[in-house]
């Protein structure tokens, strides 16, 4: 809605890579829904606004990790449902849908450093549309050397981004990552920054596993 273009996303730690599909899941409030298609049912406690509309049009996408894991072995796949309790239906079957969508869809995501990848993708990406880098309870795990390298890599890009070629920042972490004096333990944010004017909007608020999502 802001800058009216396809997305190029960009996922950093991936893991498996199935938020590359995102656009293609089934998104549903107390009264709205949006269907992406795919059949992954993304339910929650909605405490905002109401969303409408389709989601953007993914031209591009593309994700690293250190240790990807490859949906095409069977004992990866069982590797992702042991972190699953066994007695939580819905989200082993969100899981189990999430993994046949991205299978189906051929997602790939490249083994390497997320500084690295980030800075080699950022250089060369597209003319044209929102480059998106997106990452969800990622950035409190690399070295805080790599975390420094990352913010300052986007904010490069950032400053070079334009109206015909904007930039997003977007990412769910734990409060710790952003309040380092008064961080609210077991809250995680939902924040976004967009360039070319730099703003940061805080989203919401949820939990570790988006059990509700609460606008600020």
């Amino acid at each position: 809605e802001r800058f009216a273009s396809p997305i190029h996303l960009l996922v950093l730690g991936a893991s498996a890579g199935l938020n590359q599909t995102l656009d293609q899941f089934f998104y549903s409030g107390p009264d709205w829904r949006i269907d992406g298609g795919g059949g992954v049912d993304i339910s929650t406690d909605w405490r905002a606004k109401a969303l409408s509309g389709a989601f953007p049009k993914v031209e591009s996408r593309a994700a690293c990790d250190l240790n990807p894991i490859d949906l095409r072995q069977k004992d990866a796949r069982w590797r992702l449902k042991s972190y699953t309790w066994a007695d939580q239906a819905e989200r082993l079957a969100r899981l189990e849908a999430a993994m046949t969508l991205a299978l189906e869809a051929g997602t790939q995501v490249e083994q390497a450093d997320a500084a690295d990848w980030l800075e080699r993708k950022l250089a060369t990406r597209p003319t044209s549309g929102t480059t998106v880098v997106f990452h969800s309870v990622f950035l409190h795990y690399p070295p805080a050397s790599v975390r420094a390298k990352i913010t300052d890599l986007i904010a490069a890009a950032g400053d070079q981004a334009t109206l015909e070629r904007p930039l997003a920042w977007l990412c769910m972490e734990p409060d710790s990552v952003f309040e380092d004096d008064n961080p609210r333990l077991g809250i995680f944010r939902v924040q976004l920054q967009t360039w070319p004017s730099g703003e940061v909007q805080t989203l919401g608020y949820t939990d570790g596993h988006v059990t509700y999502f609460e606008a600020e």
